[in-house]
């Protein structure tokens, strides 16, 4: 019998998602309107986290209900969390709605359907992506995963939406979620959005709810050296007379991420340090003290009234936050709003720039003409002929000569007393040189880094790519080579692998994948892998000192998703640890899936309950040894071990640090990326006094009471194991291998083969007899898959 607990981790057409390693679903404008009220949210976390059936009121301004038809709009959000990133987990929500208060839900929408969640592309960009093509306008590779017309999945949550302004009939809401059955099911957004008229008001309010479900995240960090920054825009043009705007965002994350405003521009440079990414949004960089924080959500606003002019559309950037690692590495958004003010009659009417040339491009000097296109009456004009912040004309139609080679973008403003508007051409005009010949280069514009990101593995060879190998020329080169140095192989002077590029057009890239062959016996330190294009200058370029480019520092580690009994200094396999041979047998229980504790969620307690008949022990045995196998996951206690107080039918086991407490304690983490340091472990407990054939009972609590302290730990289904002797029955030789290693397959994500991910259980400590008639066979249990 095997006794582990193990982990097996397996593992657009449109507008692009801000992530492109993972996908996302990028957040455009689903509603916008004007109207006498005001755009009303409740977009605050979801109340009683950890719990699958969840009830949240609603309170409407009582103008919005003061009489039938105010309501111009409304919508219903709710996500749910499904327990893994992509794998198809069973999940089902039904959704209820109470809209006039009577304690009767009225509405009930139930939804059933789930799939698997694919990320967009592979490490060389390929698309994966998920099939979409059953819905019109829809393909085989999108980087979200629509159910249904009214509901997708991006990663780990699936999110729904229901129009509800005909169902509010009372100044209170009620609705309640309930994901009962569901492999996890956690209860993230539950958000009302209702748009009013107010006939007393003496405002008007404009405004724009834009919808998604994008992500941010460390991936494309790792796997690309690029940011993900996403942006969502809104129409603002033409407004007038603004007296206050708010943004708000509705997000998805355990930390809030990082905004700006009312552009998305910024100079984030992805460094691989800590953190891996520097810079800001540059322009209205925006706070992130949230409003209101929850376990994955959260709501954050802020007054935007100095950067909505009317002038021009506004837009929101959005990232994640760079500092954050495990779970906070991850940010994801599915709302924003933008509410904006203004006197309550109006009849501004800014002008709409607009120019065209005579010429675009040419040899320098190039004179070019430009002819204002603009409507509307047009008081001033501003020409900006390179798009430096300086002024350089002020005619209508002026006439501008460029006198050196580049690319120059364009911005007119025109202005009148109700407001402005500009006009930006990028990369409108090209000046090249007289007589200009075709030349090549070779570069490197892309990342060198291993396969996966986060680390190099010891014990083993190492997979290194190099990202955009450039010509930047006109003619096609061949044969191209590369080599890869790292810097603990002879300081770096010696190449540890190299290759040849067969041909490579001009203006073409492509993508190298090498192995270091190096074998580094032990982890610790780290390695510096340098790309070199063309090492011996055999091809001719305009410029000889580009064609390198290094990695940042990688650490040496152990790569915990492997055998550890392999793939660590001092692992262990999954070893015997008792051995019985006698007339008996072997019961084992192991608690239901539902018995899993998510982390912080079982601070008021859990137990565990076995029946008689769950360990039906025959009449006249003699109970040899019981023990109780005690998993957990996700553990981040401060010190690495979990403290806790366990009780077996009513007498305490542990009352405190895993560690040096009573049961024997085995570990296992995945040592690199995000949830490096997350310990997955088992710990063994021999109950043999304490237990009772009629039924027993195992209750578990965070040492001390203390959740906020000793509750960061989830909790597995718990196991018991009775081993008896009857002399009624026939001779067994039972052995019994206790072990925590924790395996993931994938070759993108973590390097593993599925060779690789394998622990081995000898079975050792005797000799089998191996009689006529005898029957062999192994029982394994093993923690839930899964990752959270």
């Amino acid at each position: 019998m095997i006794l582990c607990s193990g982990v097996g981790l397996t593992l657009f057409t449109g507008t692009a998602a801000a992530d492109e390693w993972v996908g996302g679903l990028p957040l455009t404008t689903i509603q916008t309107g004007t109207v006498t009220g005001d755009l009303w949210f409740d977009a605050t976390p979801a109340p009683d986290w950890g719990e699958q059936v969840v009830t949240k009121t609603f309170t409407l301004p009582e103008a919005a209900v003061a009489e039938p038809g105010r309501i111009a709009w409304a919508r219903l959000y709710i996500s749910a969390y499904c327990g893994h990133m992509q794998s198809d987990y069973a999940f089902s929500i039904t959704n209820s709605w109470d809209g006039d208060n009577d304690g009767v839900y009225e509405q009930v929408w139930p939804e059933t359907e789930h799939g698997a969640f694919q990320y967009f592309v592979d490490a060389d960009r390929n698309p994966i992506g998920n099939d979409n093509s059953e819905f019109t306008g829809h393909g085989e590779h999108e980087p979200y995963l629509m159910l249904n017309d009214h509901e997708n999945r991006v990663t780990s949550d699936y999110f729904m939406w229901y129009d509800v302004k005909d169902l509010i009939s009372d100044q209170t809401i009620n609705v309640n979620v309930n994901t009962t059955g569901s492999y996890d099911g956690r209860i993230k957004v539950i958000t009302l959005v209702v748009a009013y008229n107010d006939p007393s008001s003496t405002t008007q309010t404009t405004y724009w709810v834009n919808e998604g479900h994008d992500v941010c995240s460390y991936y494309t960090e790792d796997n690309f050296g690029e940011t993900a920054v996403g942006s969502t825009s809104f129409g603002t043009t033409g407004l007038s007379e603004v007296t206050s705007a708010t943004l708000t965002v509705d997000y998805m994350a355990s930390n809030n991420g990082c905004y700006g405003f009312p552009t998305a521009d910024n100079n984030f440079e992805y460094t691989g340090g800590t953190p891996p990414v520097e810079g800001t949004f540059t322009n209205l960089q925006l706070d992130r003290d949230p409003d209101a924080q929850g376990a994955y959500s959260g709501i954050d606003s802020w007054d935007v009234t100095s950067s909505v002019t009317g002038g021009s559309d506004t837009t929101l950037g959005y990232a994640r936050y760079f500092s954050g690692t495990g779970t906070a590495a991850f940010y994801k958004i599915p709302l924003a709003f933008l509410v904006v003010k203004s006197p309550g009659e109006t009849s501004s009417q800014p002008p709409v720039a607009n120019f065209s040339a005579d010429i675009t491009s040419g040899d320098a000097p190039l004179e070019v003409q430009f002819t204002d296109a603009s409507t509307g009456t047009i008081s001033s004009y501003a020409w900006d002929f390179d798009n430096d912040g300086t002024v350089d004309s002020t005619q209508q139609n002026p006439s501008y000569t460029y006198e050196t080679v580049g690319t120059y973008t364009v911005n007119l403003t025109v202005t009148n007393e109700d407001g402005s508007d500009s006009e930006l051409k990028t990369d409108y005009i090209t000046v090249t040189q007289a007589g200009q010949v075709a030349t090549n280069d070779l570069s490197i514009s892309g990342i060198v880094n291993v396969v996966p990101a986060s680390a190099v593995f010891a014990r083993e060879t190492n997979t290194v790519k190099v990202l955009n190998v450039q010509n930047t020329g006109t003619a096609t080169l061949t044969n191209i080579s590369i080599a890869v140095y790292a810097s603990d192989v002879s300081s770096g002077t010696v190449p540890i692998n190299a290759t040849t590029i067969a041909s490579l057009a001009g203006d073409a890239k492509t993508t190298v994948t090498l192995i270091d062959p190096t074998i580094r016996d032990l982890e610790g330190g780290t390695v510096t892998y340098t790309a070199v294009v063309d090492p011996d200058n055999l091809i001719a370029e305009t410029d000889e000192t580009n064609n390198n480019k290094s990695s940042v520092a990688k650490n040496v580690r152990y790569n915990g998703y492997k055998g550890k009994g392999i793939y660590w200094e001092g692992g262990s396999n999954i070893t015997t640890r008792h051995t019985f041979d006698l007339q008996g047998d072997l019961l084992y229980s192991t608690q239901p899936d539902s018995a899993y504790k998510s982390v912080g969620s079982w601070g008021s307690g859990r137990t565990e309950t076995w029946t008689a008949s769950d360990l039906p022990v025959p009449s006249g045995s003699t109970i040899e040894e019981v023990f109780l196998y005690f998993a957990y996951n996700w553990d981040q206690t401060a010190g690495g071990y979990p403290w806790l107080n366990l009780s077996f039918n009513g007498n305490i086991i542990e009352n405190g640090n895993l560690s040096t407490g009573n049961g024997n304690l085995y570990r296992d983490w995945s040592n690199f990326g995000a949830y490096a340091d997350y310990e997955y472990g088992l710990c063994v407990y021999n109950v043999t006094d304490r237990f009772s054939s009629a039924g027993n009972s195992l209750v578990t609590n965070p040492y001390d009471g203390d959740n906020n302290l000793y509750g960061k730990v989830a909790l597995y289904p718990s196991t018991l194991v009775v081993v008896y002797r009857n002399a009624n029955e026939t001779r067994k030789q039972i052995f019994i291998n206790e072990e925590c290693d924790e395996l993931g397959l994938s070759a993108p994500n973590y390097g593993t083969t599925p060779e690789e991910a394998t622990a081995y259980a000898p079975f050792t400590g005797m000799a089998i007899d191996v009689g006529e008639g005898h029957k062999r066979y192994a029982v394994q249990l093993r923690g839930k898959c899964g990752a959270r």
